[in-house]
């Protein structure tokens, strides 16, 4: 971890900004964490509508759309971890949103299913940074006798957005016709 981004102590500015925002941070952070899990889960209730969407597609090729995301994703988390203590988390966080809000564009304009699974990837790659680099703005924000409530509200936030996930997609498919 860079050394500006250690635990601060309390006459640091850091320090400073940290104790009188921190759940700015946690909104900050969490929100993201809700776009990576919502962005995981919608999409199993929206299989058909793609299947329709790309006629000529096998299943078998379509289910990547779904699979190579989850293999990126699981598979990068640690070493996003790494790179997050490496280059800075809050770097690492916007690097990570920006390119995850540009690949999600990519994937509601994907012409075919190899672009479609191409931009999956590159979401999958940016999710993977989001998460950890998340997990740790968290962590610094708060004190550490709030870590524990910050982090599980953190937890119950992706897991909220798991949870409503299938709905909102098969919510958003069946508006969109």
């Amino acid at each position: 971890m860079p050394l500006s981004e250690s635990s601060p102590t309390a006459s640091t500015p850091e320090a400073r900004k940290r104790m009188s925002s921190p759940w700015l941070s946690f909104w900050i952070a969490s929100s993201a964490v809700f776009l990576v899990a919502l962005d995981t889960t919608m999409l199993f209730s929206a299989f058909d509508a793609l299947r329709r969407s790309f006629e000529t597609t096998s299943a078998a090729e379509l289910s990547w759309v779904l699979n190579a995301y989850t293999v990126v994703y699981a598979a990068m988390l640690i070493p996003s971890g790494g790179l997050a203590d490496a280059y800075g988390r809050r770097r690492i966080f916007k690097l990570g949103l920006a390119v995850f809000i540009g690949a999600s564009l990519a994937c509601g304009a994907a012409p075919t299913v190899g672009w479609l699974i191409a931009a999956r990837l590159v979401q999958a790659l940016r999710a993977a940074l989001l998460t950890p680099a998340s997990m740790s703005i968290v962590l610094s924000a708060f004190p550490i006798e709030k870590r524990a409530v910050a982090v599980s509200l953190w937890g119950a936030v992706g897991g909220l957005a798991a949870a409503v996930g299938p709905s909102l997609g098969s919510w958003i498919t069946h508006q969109a016709g």
